[in-house]
């Protein structure tokens, strides 16, 4: 399948994200709990922290409301939820420890969900 965030015009996802209905920052690109970690793995010996926030949609859409949403429709075919807990796991098993977990609850009843990690 073709990236669609390839062919994304960078005007309406600005636009999109700069509504006040919005007031959110999305990835470019899903790469998945383990490749991730994988790719902090290879890197370790340079890092000190890693922070990641992930979107928890809670049974609302992958892309909020706007009037640039349907621009994103072709997104949503490339879009998979990251579990918090699947992501913990993954970074424990490179020795890298949970040292924060919090939540920051959203307008649209979304929420982030920031995780620090340390080894």
């Amino acid at each position: 399948m073709k990236n669609p965030w390839k062919e994304f015009h960078l005007k309406i996802y600005e636009e999109h994200m700069s509504s006040a209905e919005v007031c959110q920052l999305q990835t470019f690109e899903y790469i998945g709990e383990k490749e991730f970690v994988a790719i902090i793995d290879k890197n370790k010996i340079n890092i000190n922290v890693i922070s990641c926030v992930i979107q928890r949609n809670n049974n609302n859409s992958f892309v909020s409301n706007s009037k640039c949403d349907s621009y994103f429709v072709t997104i949503l075919s490339i879009h998979h939820d990251i579990n918090e807990y699947r992501l913990k796991e993954a970074f424990s098993i490179i020795k890298f420890n949970c040292i924060k977990h919090k939540k920051y609850m959203l307008p649209d009843g979304k929420e982030f969900i920031r995780m620090d990690f340390k080894q």
